[in-house]
């Protein structure tokens, strides 16, 4: 087993990678539902709850790219749950995560004389699907 090169990281929406990126996150989290009681001997308790997920990229803006900054904007302003992949790399053993998310933040940043990079957030709706590569 070696450690994984994030290079090999990706994010497709609408079927294409997104163009140019530098960093992506996936963040999965779970919120618990508070079941204390009065017999809980003043300990809290929890039961299981709501999931939520997230998936973050960043990247270097290409205007010439096909899947960039303002592809990203106009889905964000349509307001529409857009099909999402995260992936590995798509190699054996390791494992893709197919959503529905919302394009709910996006940023277009430059300084002087310095690249300018983009963001996007990406909010799930419904259920993350993972499928082991083979």
């Amino acid at each position: 087993m070696g450690i994984k090169n994030g290079t090999a990281l990706k994010v497709s929406y609408a079927g294409a990678v997104v163009d140019d990126l530098t960093s992506v996150s996936y963040s999965g989290s779970m919120e618990p539902r508070d079941a204390t009681t009065k017999d809980s001997a003043a300990n809290r308790e929890l039961d299981s709850g709501k999931l939520s997920t997230s998936i973050t990229a960043e990247g270097l803006y290409d205007p010439g790219s096909t899947t960039n900054f303002d592809v990203l904007e106009s889905a964000r302003v349509a307001r529409a749950a857009v099909a999402v992949v995260y992936n590995s790399g798509a190699v054996a053993t390791e494992y893709t995560y197919s959503v529905s998310a919302f394009v709910t933040q996006v940023s277009l940043t430059g300084g002087v004389e310095d690249n300018v990079t983009y963001s996007v957030t990406f909010e799930v709706t419904g259920a993350v699907t993972p499928a082991l590569v083979t």
